[in-house]
């Protein structure tokens, strides 16, 4: 999974279409961090497998295929509390060491079980990992999840690569990348590939004349040759001409300010500065004054619903395309914006709102001690492997008492959001006001 420094995530997500200023970038608050939705965890949990295996990979040596035969359905992953990095919940299922405990990583958040998918699309990923490494000719070094510097000494840009396969007898390079969404990414002239692909020029012995192939695995996607992996191959040469022509340039743009250029697109989606750019403040706001009749600065939260939109012809397609692409950028604006909200109410009050807690259910504590109960109760004979239903379905159906319900659920703490000052929920006091002030 590609994580970046600021410099390096400006310059990687859309070189040809958006820089960043240093200036803007010092300037963002705390909660502007990469953004993430439960697709892009999924995707992290099933790098985490896929990193796991090219290190055995490594240390099968010959037998390298053996690792294609390894079990990985049940297999749970979840993110650690402290660096919140995904991780597999138990023992390594390539080795059977002992990774992460259930007291190490957050189980209240998104755990995510390896299903057949989940390892036929690993595996694919391995496979290929496999293929690379065989079509070398001499000693072959073999990188996983490493970090890469593109540029000659300068550790400001830097990114991550799935996996990097470097042969020493002809001085060819294999990268590839793992990506799990649904969403087609090609090979041809890719600048996340070529960016990693830079990166490991920077480190191994190769020469002008050797080439570099670039290749993703996209187990759920099909490109239009039936293929699930999208491919393609460029000399050293060109790729260092890349770095020269293409990415040093943006990374200047990030530097100089009269050089940053600002375009909207489907990459403002995950931006960490989309509540704070230029241009998506520009849109919204001109969005909002063409689609409301009212006048936003006296118009109170409660009464929002009831606002008169000013709406498009629905009988004119052109209308409504301009339309859908305003709304979107008004959706990204406004949840960036909420996200700096919620993180301001907690150190300061927002007028006419007010901090609260979100609403959680009730959830199992130790799933097994159910299936225990269960047992004790003759309606589960074991054997087989299941999950018991929610609390709130095993009360209602009556499996289990209302007090052996309470007894085995726990109700996690709602995090904080902000709401309107007319919504039922207790307030949480900020953060600041917990505290009086003192000579």
């Amino acid at each position: 999974m590609a994580r970046h420094s600021l410099v390096g995530a400006s310059a990687m997500h859309r070189w040809a279409n958006c820089t960043m200023s240093p200036s803007l970038i010092a300037t963002l608050p705390p909660p502007l961090q990469n953004r993430s939705s439960r697709a892009a965890e999924e995707g992290s949990s099933a790098h985490r497998l896929a990193d796991l295996g090219v290190q055995k990979i490594v240390e099968l040596g010959d037998a390298r295929r053996d690792v294609l035969d390894i079990p990985l359905v049940g297999t749970r992953i979840a993110q650690l509390v402290e660096s919140r990095d995904w991780e597999v919940v138990g023992n390594n299922p390539f080795t059977g060491q002992p990774l992460a405990g259930e007291s190490d990583v957050d189980l209240a958040g998104n755990v995510f079980v390896c299903d057949e998918e989940m390892e036929e699309g690993v595996r694919l990923y391995l496979e290929n990992v496999i293929e690379a490494i065989e079509e070398c000719t001499g000693e072959v070094s073999i990188r996983p999840e490493t970090v890469c510097y593109p540029i000659f000494d300068d550790d400001r840009v830097f990114g991550t690569s799935d996996c990097v396969v470097f042969d020493h007898g002809s001085g060819n390079l294999w990268v590839l990348d793992f990506k799990y969404g649904r969403r087609l990414v090609s090979a041809l002239g890719n600048p996340q590939a070529l960016f990693y692909a830079a990166g490991a020029i920077e480190e191994f012995p190769t020469h002008g004349g050797a080439t570099v192939k670039l290749v993703i695995v996209q187990p759920r996607g099909e490109f239009a040759d039936g293929r699930r992996i999208s491919d393609c191959e460029y000399s050293v040469a060109h790729t260092l001409a890349w770095v020269d022509d293409v990415l040093k340039v943006a990374v200047k743009a990030t530097q100089v300010p009269a050089l940053a250029e600002y375009k909207v697109g489907s990459w403002c989606e995950f931006c960490p500065a989309a509540g704070v750019c230029p241009l998506m403040q520009k849109e919204a706001l001109r969005a909002a004054q063409e689609a409301f009749a009212d006048d936003l600065e006296t118009l109170k939260f409660e009464d929002i619903p009831d606002v008169e939109l000013i709406l498009p012809d629905p009988s004119d397609p052109t209308q409504l395309a301009a339309a859908l692409k305003i709304g979107k950028v008004v959706k990204i604006w406004a949840d960036r914006v909420q996200e700096m909200a919620d993180h301001a109410a907690k150190t300061q009050a927002i007028p006419g709102f007010k901090l609260v807690r979100k609403v959680t259910r009730r959830q199992w504590a130790d799933k097994d001690a159910v299936l225990g109960r269960l047992k004790d109760e003759g309606t589960y004979e074991g054997g087989v492997t299941v999950s018991p239903k929610s609390p709130a379905q095993m009360e209602k159906s009556g499996a289990l008492s209302k007090e052996q319900v309470e007894e085995l659920s726990v109700k996690p703490e709602g995090a904080l959001t902000l709401a309107p000052e007319s919504d039922r929920r207790k307030a949480v006091e900020p953060a600041i006001a917990a505290f009086s002030e003192i000579e």
